[in-house]
């Protein structure tokens, strides 16, 4: 049987001053105590492609899946619906129709980036 792919949530306006674990605890505030105890987030931060340079984005997924406060956002395959959270002082938005220039990985910033466009509409 193949296995349910699994959602992966993008959080964007990240301050350039928190770490993976930041994130991963400013997620975990939003859970329920039941949740809190059986979940894993897998946090990976990103460059923020946009014109922000202020702020960095990350990729997260939750194990065994999404708490419930992001269901509305797996639910929603039409509607570009997102979520915000605040923490300490920052809103965060949680979005899972992202397409485009949101990197996948983090890569150095070395002064010189080179994107590569595919045009997926083929």
């Amino acid at each position: 049987m193949a296995q349910a792919k699994r959602l992966t949530v993008r959080v964007q306006h990240i301050p350039l001053s928190y770490s993976e674990d930041d994130v991963k605890n400013a997620l975990l505030k939003e859970l329920t105590v039941t949740e809190r105890e059986v979940t894993k987030i897998l946090v990976s931060l990103i460059p923020s492609c946009g014109s922000e340079e202020e702020s960095q984005d990350a990729l997260v997924q939750f194990h065994p899946g999404p708490p419930e406060f992001l269901k509305i956002l797996q639910s929603s395959k039409k509607e570009l619906l997102e979520r915000q959270i605040e923490t300490n002082g920052a809103v965060l938005n949680l979005d899972v129709h992202f397409c485009g220039l949101t990197q996948v990985s983090n890569t150095p910033v070395t002064g010189s980036t080179t994107v590569e466009c595919v045009d997926c509409t083929r």
